[in-house]
Formats: structure tokens, C-alpha cells, sequence
């Protein structure tokens, strides 16, 4: 069974359900990753004031910032376009409901 038989269901519970646990992994994604990288970032300039001449440890805090603004827009940007899509799309009016569906 792929997907696309699957977006024919939206009005499943089961659906809604595992896309609001989705929707849910994503805002942990986005609150925990930017920690993860914050604390990679300090070990990295730790590594770095112990060995200034080293470049390895300098590209590695310019990736872990690109990460972290990567990680935290990521789903703000993926709500977003569903939202705008609105109910044109059978995904989107599924991933919009999901939330309505899926609230503690």
C-alpha cells in the first residue's frame, strides 16, 4: 500500500492520527535540535580556543549554524505551505485537519 491510497482516507482516524504524532515529532525536531546544535556549537569553540590555527573546527560552527536555522525553520516552513495549499490538495486538507484531530 503506498501513500497516495492512503491520502484517499483522510477522514480515517487512523490517519489523522499518525499525522498529528508527525506533526508532533516535528515540534520536538524543532525545539530539541536547535539545543543539540547550541551545545555542538560551545564544544566546538572550546576545541577551537584550545587550538585557534585549526579551520576543521571553524567550517564545523558555520555548519552547525546553517543546522540549526535548518532545523528550526524546517517545520514552520512545512506548515506553512500547507496552510497556503489550504483544501486544493487532498495532503494538505488532511494535514491541516490532523491537528484539529490530535489536540491534548
Amino acid at each position: 500500500m503506498n501513500i497516495l491510497s492512503l491520502v484517499g482516507q483522510c477522514n480515517d482516524p487512523v490517519m489523522l492520527y499518525v499525522l498529528g504524532i508527525f506533526k508532533r515529532i516535528l515540534s520536538v525536531i524543532q525545539l530539541a535540535g536547535p539545543i543539540v546544535g547550541i551545545v555542538a556549537i560551545i564544544l566546538n569553540l572550546i576545541k577551537l580556543m584550545s587550538s585557534p590555527d585549526d579551520k576543521k573546527n571553524q567550517k564545523l560552527i558555520i555548519n552547525w549554524l546553517i543546522a540549526i536555522i535548518m532545523l528550526f525553520l524546517l517545520p514552520t516552513v512545512i506548515n506553512i505551505v500547507m496552510s497556503l495549499l489550504d483544501n486544493s490538495f487532498k495532503i494538505s486538507s488532511c494535514w491541516n485537519n490532523a491537528l484539529i484531530f490530535f489536540k491534548l
